[in-house]
């Protein structure tokens, strides 16, 4: 396997104007930062990073993950991690304890699966899930999702209960060499996806 490690922290000789009141940071030094990714093979890979705040003594942000990837086969597995912090313009803090799973791969020659499930472990509620199929042939290429996810706008809102859902099924249907109606669900994928956009 081959690693890439890399470690550092950033120390200020001089106070910084965080804000338009000239409030200053006096910190004379950043949280410790790392991050890691192992190569287990060419179709695999491992990674992970950690912010980490020596006055507190707290680990700030983390995450890991597992993606793997060969031919047509995508699997990925995030965790991420960032301590409760206040959002900036709202009087809200917000937690981020989050898992991801996400896959795209062959049910035939002609046919694919591809899914996702962003869940967040701290309230236990999907923040979005997806299922779907694509077929492609040599003139075009037909994608179909199911899809739910929490409006990204009310799912800051306080009141965490009535955060309501959108749902809804999804059609695109791209010609070979022409382009798809909208590319609507096709960005989706390359957003939701790690690799989706590399393997097309």
């Amino acid at each position: 396997a081959l690693w890439d490690l890399s470690l550092g922290q950033t120390v200020y000789f001089a106070d910084r104007r965080i804000n338009i009141n000239s409030q200053q940071d006096t910190l004379e030094e950043s949280d410790i930062a790392g991050q890691f990714t192992t190569y287990i093979n060419p179709y695999m890979r491992a990674l992970g990073s950690v912010q980490y705040n020596l006055e507190n003594d707290k680990v700030m942000r983390a995450s890991t993950g597992f993606h793997y990837h060969k031919n047509s086969w995508l699997f990925n597995f995030d965790y991420r991690f960032a301590r409760e912090q206040p959002i900036p313009g709202a009087n809200l803090t917000q937690e981020i304890d989050q898992l991801d799973l996400s896959f795209y791969a062959p049910a035939s020659a002609q046919w694919k699966w591809m899914g996702r499930l962003l869940y967040d472990l701290d309230e236990q509620r999907e923040l979005e899930a997806f299922i779907g199929l694509e077929y492609g042939s040599c003139c075009y290429r037909l994608r179909t999702v199911a899809r739910r996810w929490l409006d990204t706008n009310l799912a800051l809102s306080a009141d965490a209960e009535r955060r309501p859902y959108d749902q809804g099924l999804f059609f695109e249907i791209e010609l070979i060499g022409l382009g798809a109606s909208g590319k609507r669900l096709e960005n989706l994928l390359k957003d939701s996806i790690f690799g989706y956009k590399q393997k097309r």
